[in-house]
């Protein structure tokens, strides 16, 4: 990790400005080239995903059934209904955010195919389907051009082209996104957003000390930092997580003003969203909505293959995570004592040198944490590594394996609990028992997520011992 201390964010005259010189150098015929390599390669992707979602019919246990509902839900009824049934046909568990792409793939759905929008030909049209998962890739796409610009900003062309495609054709998301229809990229695309926007270089990005006036660029940085991660935050949960690494990197950009105009930014988005709710007088229902996401399978594993479900063989979906593991923690402490400490880890390297590649290197770290120490974790939760990963890995080529052996395994751990395919098509191709199978899978992401750790540790150690190694090798070379 050593190539991201090239370029820091108080001191843009490096990495990132002579980007920014290189191309401004460019001819007119080499940028129109890289335009339309660009533009073929989102093109190629958008066939790949366009084509699973025509032709992949998933059966009635897939979660497309829920979200069917949920459109059906929240067209005819309106956002604000959201949360007033029962789960699973007339509540959603899913925030207003993530809501909203299913309000606009029901209304697509009532003007092209059923205006009356009858729910038992709802749960069985394919059409609806296939627009609940072409509003996925929609911010699927979202989040590629988000990770090209800010690889772009990191590196050449080519550098950037190759994270782009990284993530596009990342075979676990295309599994996430294309068969199954997950929202994830939502969720991803504010998480990557707010990351990138606290972390973004700027010749005028000084920090202006606590109590000091930072310049009005950072002050809107700071400003997309915090409604950004409002947005991921009302998209999934899951955002809680990353705040502590976005809300000290706003401390140390903005200062105290910048602080607060984040912070007065996600308000505005917040009360944005919740307006519906304001309206018709159902703010109340979703104010309670994180603890009916908490009482939805309060398992220690939802079938992802992490630390939990190795140290189980498996037998973590079957456990509720606040039985006691170790008197008196039951596993959901645990989890959160787990999870903190590597986010407390990532926080650390990201504060000593809070460069735009290092941020994002915390970013995905964190990310993975989350999914292999959190409980109630689902297959699909490895998503946000992905994009976080790609950005990190166009500054420092040496987390390229890491990236692909973690695609695979993600990939793998989808397949491997698949209503319609683990039983009839993946249990025949494979060596071992399909339970075995995964749970090597879980051991292969928990090694990998052992050596990344140790990779961060000993990286941050370094890098907060180097100035004192520096400064007491100072004055041995200036005697005679």
């Amino acid at each position: 990790m050593s190539r991201l201390r090239a370029e820091t964010s108080d001191d843009p005259v490096g990495t990132t400005q002579g980007a920014d010189q290189r191309r401004a150098d460019q001819a007119p015929s080499t940028r129109r080239l890289e335009l339309v390599v660009l533009a073929a390669v989102v093109l190629v992707a958008a066939g790949l995903y366009g084509t699973v979602s025509l032709l992949s019919r998933p059966g009635p246990l897939a979660d497309l059934t829920h979200y069917k509902y949920w459109a059906w839900l929240v067209t005819v009824h309106g956002l604000h209904a959201a949360y007033s049934g029962t789960y699973p046909e007339t509540y959603a568990i899913y925030p207003p955010v993530t809501l909203l792409p299913y309000r606009l793939a029901g209304e697509a759905y009532r003007a092209a195919i059923d205006p009356t929008f009858a729910l038992e030909r709802a749960l069985q049209s394919h059409a609806l389907t296939v627009l609940l998962r072409l509003a996925a890739l929609g911010f699927h796409l979202l989040v590629g051009m988000l990770v090209f610009g800010v690889a772009r900003r990191l590196a050449t062309f080519r550098t950037a082209l190759v994270a782009l495609a990284a993530y596009l054709v990342n075979p676990g998301v295309v599994f996430d996104v294309a068969q199954w229809g997950q929202p994830d990229p939502i969720f991803g695309l504010f998480v990557a957003g707010a990351l990138a926007a606290v972390a973004w270089p700027l010749t005028d990005a000084a920090p202006p000390g606590f109590v000091g006036l930072p310049s009005r660029r950072v002050l809107i940085s700071m400003a997309l930092g915090g409604a950004a991660i409002a947005l991921a935050a009302l998209a999934k949960p899951q955002a809680w997580v990353y705040l502590p690494l976005i809300g000290l990197l706003v401390l140390r950009r903005g200062g105290l003003v910048g602080a607060l105009a984040a912070a007065a930014a996600g308000g505005a988005a917040g009360l944005l969203v919740a307006l519906p709710y304001l309206l018709h007088g159902t703010l109340r229902e979703l104010l309670g909505l994180p603890h009916a996401i908490t009482s939805v399978m309060p398992n220690v594993s939802a079938n992802a293959h992490n630390l939990w479900w190795l140290v189980t063989q498996g037998a973590a979906r079957w456990y509720l995570d606040q039985e006691i593991v170790v008197a008196p923690l039951s596993y959901r402490l645990v989890a959160f004592g787990l999870v903190g400490a590597c986010a407390g880890l990532a926080l650390l390297r990201a504060w000593r040198e809070p460069t735009l590649g290092g941020v994002f290197v915390a970013g995905a770290y964190t990310a993975l944490a989350f999914f292999m120490g959190m409980t109630q974790i689902h297959e699909n939760h490895m998503y946000v590594v992905f994009p976080l990963l790609a950005v990190a890995a166009a500054q420092d080529r040496r987390l390229w394996p890491l990236y692909g052996v973690l695609a695979l395994t993600w990939c793998a751990n989808m397949a491997l609990h698949d209503f319609d395919l683990a039983e009839q098509y993946v249990a025949p191709l494979l060596p071992w028992p399909l339970e075995q199978a995964q749970w090597i899978n879980a051991l292969v992401n928990s090694v990998v997520f052992a050596l990344w750790t140790l990779w961060l540790l000993a990286d941050t150690i370094h890098s907060w011992l180097r100035p004192r190694l520096r400064a007491a090798r100072l004055p041995a070379a200036t005697q005679p």
